[in-house]
């Protein structure tokens, strides 16, 4: 039990091609109440709590990771506890709570991730804390 959490602080993206075996572009992360996701050159974090659920994205660009993070698209309803998951165009952003258990996905499109977010199909059961994969490579 005493390996099971890995903490990478300030590793170069470039450089990262595995851990323990696993391939660095597989690998998505949950961190506590936001979901992370990556890109080739850009992260986006989406979501949380700060006194209040939010709708906030930012944008992390890896080669400037030192310089303050970009707002990009807002999520369609503000809440914490969502998953993501992304194509090779598009973040999507689902389910959460917001003082309830949410339904909505919402999708990012990467060439205009300025511009708000639009929901997408709605899942199955609204509910928070869920995680997300995907087949295929990104």
């Amino acid at each position: 039990m005493a390996n099971q959490i890995k903490t990478w602080d300030g590793v170069g993206y470039a450089s990262l091609k595995t851990f323990n075996g696993v391939s660095a572009a597989g690998i998505k992360t949950i961190n506590g109440l936001l979901f992370v996701l990556t890109l080739p050159s850009l992260g986006y974090f989406s979501g949380g709590y700060s006194g209040a659920n939010v709708t906030t994205t930012d944008g992390l660009t890896f080669s400037t990771d030192t310089t303050t993070q970009v707002t990009k698209g807002a999520l369609s309803i503000a809440r914490r506890f969502l998953a993501g998951i992304n194509s090779s165009t598009l973040a999507y952003f689902a389910g959460g709570y917001s003082g309830g258990y949410v339904d909505t996905t919402d999708g990012l499109t990467f060439s205009t991730d300025t511009t708000a977010q639009v929901t997408k199909g709605a899942l199955s059961l609204a509910r928070y804390s869920l995680a997300g994969a995907q087949s295929g490579s990104v």
